[in-house]
């Protein structure tokens, strides 16, 4: 797996403040559905609101889990290792 440089999930601090917004957008979506009420509002917005309720449990385990994968962090990295000589054994095609 590589990444490019981007969002920084390194530490409990950042995994918190993505679990932030997530937890501020789904209480925004919640308070537009209390707005029209549950029965008007659709299964489809009921879906995403079940999914964002259940991921904004969950986003800070997936972000401690992502950053725990050793991988490169930036293109020159990418470049540097993902272009290694092959693997003993592999062929080329």
């Amino acid at each position: 797996m590589f990444t490019l440089d981007g969002p920084k999930i390194g530490t409990p601090h950042a995994w918190l403040k993505y679990t932030g917004y997530l937890v501020k957008e789904r209480d925004k979506l919640k308070n537009r559905i209390d707005k029209v009420g549950w029965q008007n509002a659709g299964q489809e917005v009921l879906k995403r609101y079940q999914y964002m309720d259940e991921f904004a449990t969950k986003i800070s385990d997936v972000l401690a889990l992502f950053a725990d994968v050793v991988q490169p962090r930036t293109f020159d990295e990418f470049m540097k290792y993902g272009f290694e000589e092959p693997l003993a054994g592999a062929r080329a095609n």
